[in-house]
């Protein structure tokens, strides 16, 4: 039993051999080539040590070694010193001249090892140094203040970055193209700005503490599987900044804040968006196509062009403020049957003839205030929409003729049903809130109405294959 353990014992600490070397500048490559008796034989085995610690001092003419690195699992920068260094013939892409302290450019670029500990003493990353890793996890000493572009970029296996109190500044892309990154907390930072792409193309990406940031750069966090966001600092977002991102579900901004185009489009799964200014800009949740508008809308002084295009806009109230509605605002909405227009009374907002391309606008129900009709209707673009002012009854608007849906309202409740597939049942209250969400596997849904609000209410009954029911009630 003592000899089967001693082997156990020995086995383990084969596998895990530890080697420590100390070093000073420009020696590192000589310290890690074989001795003449080892070229025999023993090389490999010292070069397989699964961990290196390495003490002293290194500078840039060291990292080629450290680059070219096999076998390796572990490597221990902690104790090392690294060291100001000058030369006549770029050694990197960064130049002639390497600072103390400061990791140069690409100084461990596609390093293959899977944990490291930098120095202690670090107190700046260079652009890429450690760009296409296989480092797992990775922990940045208090003390580094900056991190510069791409120092991460295109590393697969690295799930989890600790960012020190210290960093004020990250580069452009320095953390993207890492499809297995899962969190990063910049609440821990001084931080304040989120560059270009800083954070793209991490599907896996589920926690960023986004607290403190005030500026956030052009597709910063595009192709992230962040699915919520709350910014409160956050006062001017760049052309995409928060586009593109496929989990994203909700987002808080500030009212105040100054948006550029295209800020939220390409969010399929965007539902809620809180805190918007009054004029919504270009491209604003383009192709966002869960997205309803209609909270938006309440307050919108300004659409611009392609605003809501190809979104789940399908009710909303215009605001009494509204003034322009511009170039295919609201193109290819097909699920539009409504907009209610009473707080405008008779003063009709410019709108471009393009802002609803694509929809059927004589199916789209445009309620105005009583008296107010003919001068909608003499509208060159709004008299193109089914002008009413009347807000009483049941009024159904039909669907296609080949619709397989039901929807009425009987002995007290409503019901909706199809010949096959499954439903969906929206209700909304005049004002375009949606104030309730029915779903069912099934052909048929049925809601009492003394469980919907009193007052006007719209309903959009939507199959599994995209056919649709709509009517207006009165509770």
């Amino acid at each position: 039993m003592k000899t089967h353990l001693a082997m156990l014992l020995g086995v383990f600490a084969f596998a895990a051999s530890a080697r420590s070397l100390h070093v000073t500048p420009g020696t590192l490559s000589g310290l890690l080539s074989p001795t003449p008796s080892e070229a025999s034989g023993n090389y490999h085995a010292r070069q397989a040590d699964d961990i290196l610690i390495l003490t002293g001092s290194l500078d840039a003419r060291d990292f080629e070694s450290l680059r070219s690195l096999e076998g390796v699992r572990s490597l221990d920068l902690s104790d090392v010193s690294i060291m100001r260094y000058s030369c006549t013939e770029p050694l990197f892409p960064g130049g002639t001249l390497f600072e103390e302290a400061t990791l140069p450019p690409y100084a461990l670029f596609g390093l293959q090892v899977e944990q490291l500990t930098l120095p202690a003493s670090l107190r700046s990353i260079s652009r890429g140094a450690l760009a296409a890793t296989s480092v797992r996890t990775l922990s940045v000493p208090e003390g580094v203040t900056e991190i510069g572009a791409d120092a991460f970029y295109d590393s697969p296996l690295l799930e989890k970055i600790t960012l020190p109190a210290s960093l004020t500044s990250l580069g452009a892309r320095a953390m993207a193209n890492c499809p297995s990154l899962r969190s990063v907390n910049l609440d821990a930072t001084s931080v304040t700005s989120l560059p270009e792409r800083v954070l793209a193309a991490t599907p896996s990406l589920r926690q960023v503490g986004l607290s403190k940031i005030r500026q956030i750069g052009r597709e910063a966090l595009s192709g992230s599987g962040l699915t919520y966001l709350m910014l409160p600092e956050a006062r001017e977002l760049a052309p995409f900044a928060l586009s593109g991102m496929p989990e994203l579900q909700a987002v808080s901004i500030r009212h105040d804040a100054i948006m550029a185009e295209g800020i939220l489009m390409d969010s399929p799964s965007l539902t809620e968006v809180n805190g918007v200014p009054d004029i919504l800009p270009d491209l604003f949740t383009a192709n966002c196509t869960t997205f309803s508008p209609a909270g938006v809308m309440a307050t919108a002084t300004s659409i611009g062009r392609f605003a809501f295009a190809n979104t789940g806009a399908d009710f909303f109230v215009l605001s009494r403020e509204v003034a322009q509605i511009r170039q295919s605002a609201f193109a290819g909405c097909s699920s539009l049957y409504g907009i209610d227009a009473r707080q405008l009374a008779a003063f009709t907002p410019e709108v471009d003839p393009s802002a609803f391309d694509g929809i059927c606008t004589a199916d789209v129900t445009l309620i105005v205030k009583e008296g107010c009709e003919m001068v909608w209707s003499n509208h060159p673009v709004w008299g193109m929409f089914n002008i009413t002012s009347s807000t009483s009854g049941v009024e159904a608007v039909e669907p296609d003729p080949d619709s397989v849906l039901s929807l009425y309202v009987a002995a007290g409740e409503v019901t909706g049903r199809t010949s096959e597939g499954s439903l969906s049942l929206a209700v909304y209250d005049i004002d375009g809130h949606r104030v309730r969400v029915e779903a069912s596997p099934d052909s048929e849904i049925r809601i009492p109405l003394a469980e919907l609000p009193k007052g006007i209410l719209l309903l959009n009954l939507t199959d599994s294959h995209g056919a649709w029911r709509r009517i207006k009630i009165i509770n």
